[in-house]
């Protein structure tokens, strides 16, 4: 059975695992019955608040509870935009 904490690891591993510099958040941005939604950032950014560390463009990632797969999403809609599209639609940009 699928969990968050799997669904979490399964986005680390969608990053990079070997790649420390990027840090996943340990909750979802959205837990649904069909899907989990993580973001993450740079480690950098994360320890000194430094706008300058930030990543810029890192669209978060839509875990599928049924299989596991690893959706990305864009950055030009709010996230609820793309959840509401992928619960609808099975599809998170079709709208």
């Amino acid at each position: 059975m699928l969990t968050a904490k799997v669904a979490k690891e399964l986005v680390e591993r969608h990053l990079g695992a070997a790649n420390l510099n990027w840090v996943v958040t340990d909750a979802p941005h959205y837990e649904g019955q069909t899907c989990w939604v993580f973001c993450y950032q740079s480690k950098a950014y994360i320890e000194s608040g430094n706008i300058t560390d930030a990543l810029a463009g890192n669209a978060p990632l839509l875990v599928e509870r049924s299989n596991g797969n690893v959706i990305v999403l864009g950055t030009a809609q709010r996230i609820e935009f793309y959840v509401e599209n992928y619960e609808k639609f099975g599809d998170p940009f079709k709208s």
